[in-house]
């Protein structure tokens, strides 16, 4: 299970995410699909999703290291995943 995902800063700039937060996962836009509270980090040229949350989407996802995840912009603190 990765412990962290960077996400390059160049793509948080660009959506506004400049300081740390807790970003919302969804694998699902449906109504009631379920969500996942994540630790947002600025280091360096990176934005890290990380802590008990990631671990977590990860757990219930069956996301492993070398899985690849493909984040859109919902809403600038909503993020739909997909696991490839």
């Amino acid at each position: 299970m990765a412990s962290m995902q960077a996400v390059k800063l160049t793509f948080c700039s660009s959506i506004g995410l400049l300081e740390a937060c807790t970003i919302q996962l969804k694998t699902s836009m449906e109504g009631s699909a379920r969500s996942w509270p994540v630790a947002f980090n600025i280091a360096n040229t990176y934005g890290l999703l990380t802590g008990k949350g990631w671990k977590r989407f990860c757990r219930d996802n069956e996301v492993e290291e070398g899985d690849r995840c493909t984040f859109k912009v919902v809403e600038k603190m909503v993020w739909h995943v997909v696991i490839n």
